[in-house]
């Protein structure tokens, strides 16, 4: 096992030099030379070295492990997250606890747990709106820095405004809605309609699709369910309809409506969803979507917490961008 006196003796500096050159935070007090930090860290990383997070911890009468609470929903979006805490958490030496829950209940319960759980920082994506009665708990992480949201904007229904003064990590969800609607006028749509079946989260996605749409001159219209006209034969000649659902399980049950009024998806009707499920690769024609880089969220949101519960204050909220993944359901990739 690597140590900073093996460090030390191979860039020929004392052991305090190194330790001070591995801090997560440099201390703008210790001055070391650019070229010497740079050093050390190269041969840090060539020697495998790992710090011992449960020592530097303990030391502060903490435990070196990060909670995170996570929708109990089994997908690929809750993988992908879950995926990118762990391993990021991993790299970094911290352990960490991961929570379940469907419901603001749930997570209300989970914010009475952590407060007698001995640990170092908190990660938590909440489920609909902030529950009444739970400002105090996150007010009491917040003067701590050590809590980071995940997904407030896309999962609360209230663009998280309850949020806005603690840090955060969000897709940008606006923007995916902006590339559905840019992605359906390059393949020749004219006429747009947003499937929503009334979900409640959905307000940036529907908010960066209609606006594009309406920026270049055409007509868009959001419906909790297709209205029947929209469901007619295409008359020759005539335009494909364009048609954005705001989730991927929403799209497939959208296709199997429209493929049951005998229009054919990809060609007189052309279909995008969110989210980049699995299941999207499954039905025929295959489902265009926006996909969310959950996987670059957990780990990114890990190198945030990371850095503020070790005194950096300068951290600031960030909005990942989505793409889109073309395929069948547009006219092909």
């Amino acid at each position: 096992m690597t140590t900073i006196a093996d460090i030390a003796h191979e860039v020929g500096v004392d052991k305090s030099v190194v330790s001070r050159a591995l801090r997560d935070v440099p201390d703008p007090r210790a001055i070391i030379k650019p070229e010497t930090r740079r050093q050390i860290i190269e041969v840090a990383q060539r020697l495998g070295y790992r710090r011992n997070r449960v020592f530097e911890f303990l030391k502060k009468g903490k435990a070196a492990t990060i909670l995170c609470f996570v929708p109990d929903i089994p997908n690929r979006i809750y993988a992908d997250l879950m995926f990118g805490i762990s391993e990021e958490a991993t790299r970094e030496g911290f352990p960490v606890n991961f929570f379940f829950g469907r419901s603001k209940e749930d997570f209300s319960e989970y914010l009475g747990k952590v407060g007698d759980i001995n640990h170092s920082g908190m990660l938590s994506y909440p489920m609909e709106k902030l529950p009444e009665g739970s400002e105090a708990a996150l007010a009491k992480y917040q003067e701590k820095g050590h809590v980071i949201f995940l997904n407030t904007n896309s999962n609360t229904g209230d663009d998280g405004y309850r949020y806005k003064s603690m840090l955060q990590v969000n897709i940008d969800d606006q923007y995916g809605g902006q590339l559905a609607a840019e992605h359906l006028i390059q393949r020749g749509c004219r006429d747009f309609l947003i499937e929503t079946c009334g979900v409640r989260y959905a307000g940036s996605r529907v908010d960066g699709f209609s606006k594009t749409v309406k920026a270049r001159g055409f007509a868009c219209q959001t419906h909790e369910a297709l209205p029947l006209d929209a469901l007619r034969k295409r008359r020759p000649g005539e335009t494909p309809l364009g048609i954005f659902c705001v989730s991927d399980a929403i799209a497939l049950l959208t296709m199997l409506r429209l493929s049951r009024q005998g229009l054919e998806v990809g060609r007189e009707v052309l279909l995008v969803g969110y989210d980049d499920l699995y299941l999207g690769n499954v039905p025929s024609p295959e489902l265009t979507t926006v996909r969310q880089p959950m996987r670059e969220e957990g780990a990114l949101a890990v190198r945030k917490l990371v850095r503020v519960m070790s005194g950096d204050r300068s951290q600031t909220s960030e909005f990942l961008k989505p793409s889109l993944v073309a395929r069948e359901s547009t006219g092909g990739a």
